[in-house]
């Protein structure tokens, strides 16, 4: 298990169930928690008046006092027993995130999608897809409370070298869920290009996608007992509607995405419709980014 975890924080209230899980996993696994919040720099940005500068205030903080009050507010008793790290970092967003997890050996960053109009900065919702894209380590953006561990994990699958390592880095993180599915999108022609009954096309799908997806288990690191009650789903459709609507459908408490892919599905995912799903999306997600060493490797 990782020693150290980073949770990243625009101090906005929807944080606050990133911050719940983060500190669960904190205790689960013994590891230090590190907080960080990354303001935009001083001499492009002024922070509202509504906030700093009234009159009757007296003396009006500045930013960074300002958001070190509201880390220490926010952690607060729910972080006793926890060994906790502050940082509060300037510039652009997703390189700040990356540069902390790096120097201070964070194997997983937690985040969520609030929003705060305090500071303006990109909404984090293109922040995660840019630490989907260059993250060393895996990001998990929080959306439910942490009332449990994850016991129902839901793999976006498109049978590829990259999807298997996010399975087998969920598994790692996370452990044995009692419940695992691996959902994968048919890609079919569109009607008016069809020469071929559409219902004998996605037959044929179907049962290809069985096939892979047999090929895919049969490959993957895992015990028998949860290969045996894992289960192989397929579905016409765009792959981010198939695999959020099953989500949603079966009350799953994690979906895991494979990032470095090449296929419809990672397009997608970290295309220009990223940050819609991101925010659309009912269910935890963690983004595994492949390590470039195997994936050079693999191509």
């Amino acid at each position: 298990m990782p020693r150290s975890l980073l949770l990243a924080t625009d101090l906005g209230a929807r944080c606050d169930r990133a911050l719940e899980r983060a500190l669960d996993l904190a205790r689960r696994w013994q590891a230090q928690l590190v907080v960080v919040s990354v303001l935009p720099p001083l001499e492009q940005h002024e922070l509202s008046e509504e906030l700093f500068g009234q009159a009757d205030w007296g003396p009006s903080l500045g930013p960074l006092q300002y958001a070190q009050r509201r880390l220490q507010r926010d952690l607060g008793e729910l972080a006793a027993g926890v060994e906790v790290s502050l940082r509060l970092e300037q510039g652009a967003v997703g390189p700040a995130i990356a540069r902390v997890a790096q120097e201070t050996g964070c194997g997983l960053v937690i985040t969520g999608l609030a929003r705060d109009a305090i500071f303006e900065q990109p909404r984090l919702g293109s922040t995660v897809t840019w630490l989907a894209r260059h993250s060393e380590v895996p990001v998990l953006l929080v959306r439910n409370r942490a009332h449990q561990a994850y016991r129902s994990m839901v793999l976006a699958n498109d049978h590829s070298a990259h999807c298997q390592h996010a399975l087998h880095t969920a598994l790692e993180l996370f452990g044995e869920p009692l419940q695992l599915s691996l959902v994968h999108a048919l890609e079919l022609p569109r009607a008016g290009l069809l020469t071929t009954p559409y219902t004998q096309l996605e037959e044929q799908a179907r049962r290809q996608a069985e096939q892979d997806g047999r090929s895919f288990l049969a490959g993957c690191r895992i015990d028998d007992a949860l290969r045996q009650r894992t289960q192989l789903v397929s579905d016409d459709g765009e792959p981010a509607r198939v695999v959020s609507r099953y989500a949603r459908d079966h009350d799953s408490d994690l979906v895991v995405i494979g990032t470095h892919g090449r296929s419809t599905l990672s397009h997608l995912l970290l295309g220009s419709d990223a940050q819609r799903l991101l925010a659309q999306a009912q269910t935890d997600t963690l983004l595994v980014r492949r390590p470039a060493a195997a994936t050079d490797k693999a191509e």
